[in-house]
């Protein structure tokens, strides 16, 4: 990344460095493609994305509680909440979701792409 986004430059204030940016913005184009790529092969796909931790790299020296120590927790599938206007601002984090979220069952015979790494001792699986 050789320039801050117009979009959040009033927020950046070098604390953190371009190369760490980019590479911030390249994990979230990642997932950008995964997810559209996903939509285009599944009917009505569901998407559950988390993190390990609470953030440690931010784009300025002063984020707020939230940013400082929620881990974040999203879901989301095209139309989930279609008619459903949520409140200005909503957000979620694994101290807000319910527990049982990690028990989710899809349908019979529905595909499915899944990871239990995070439910295994040291990230491995088996």
């Amino acid at each position: 990344m050789k320039q801050v986004p117009p979009d959040i430059a009033p927020l950046f204030d070098n604390t953190t460095s371009l190369k760490m940016l980019g590479h911030l913005w390249y994990s979230d184009k990642c997932l950008g493609d995964f997810v559209k790529n996903a939509e285009g092969k599944f009917p009505r796909p569901l998407f559950a994305f988390t993190g390990d931790h609470y953030g440690r790299k931010f784009i300025n020296a002063k984020p707020d509680f939230f940013e400082r120590s929620g881990v974040p927790f999203i879901l989301y599938g095209r139309d989930v909440l279609k008619g459903i206007a949520l409140p200005q601002g909503a957000a979620g984090a694994i101290s807000t979701s319910d527990p049982r979220s990690s028990s989710f069952q899809p349908q019979k015979g529905s595909p499915t792409i899944q990871s239990d790494r995070t439910f295994s001792p040291r990230g491995r699986n088996g």
